[in-house]
């Protein structure tokens, strides 16, 4: 019976372990395969014909880099806060301020229209952004 109590104790462990290792460990570098499969959505959308894959690659750029930033250890309740506790430590965040209000306006804004070069462009920003914090 001391063999199952001692057993049960390490496997305890181990997973206490595995669901806090950021914190012992500090931020991990994003795996290389998960960055180009997200991208590579990101850039399937903005290479699309219609408004609609265009708001999608906007809105997914939002959300990675708002996933960096998480992964990051950055707080705050949304990416526009957590932007703000960031900005002074990565001064490149700066310049994504208005890619992440075209995105609000595209999930705030039923009847926003968008054309492809600020889709593009507001994506190329979100990469900007995103690469800085690798």
């Amino acid at each position: 019976i001391t063999f199952f109590w001692v057993a049960g104790f390490i496997l305890l462990m181990i997973i206490i372990f595995f669901i806090f290792r950021k914190r012992f460990t500090g931020s991990e570098v994003i795996d290389k395969d998960y960055w180009q499969q997200r991208w590579s959505l990101i850039q399937n959308y903005i290479q699309g014909d219609s408004e609609g894959e265009w708001k999608m690659a906007v809105i997914e750029a939002d959300k990675f880099l708002d996933f960096m930033l998480k992964h990051k250890g950055i707080g705050g309740e949304n990416l526009g806060q957590r932007l703000k506790v960031a900005q002074s430590k990565f001064k490149s965040l700066r310049d994504v301020w208005p890619a992440h209000i075209l995105r609000n306006k595209l999930v705030h804004e039923s009847d926003y229209k968008l054309d492809k070069s600020q889709a593009v462009k507001a994506v190329k920003s979100f990469r900007r952004a995103i690469e800085s914090l690798k």
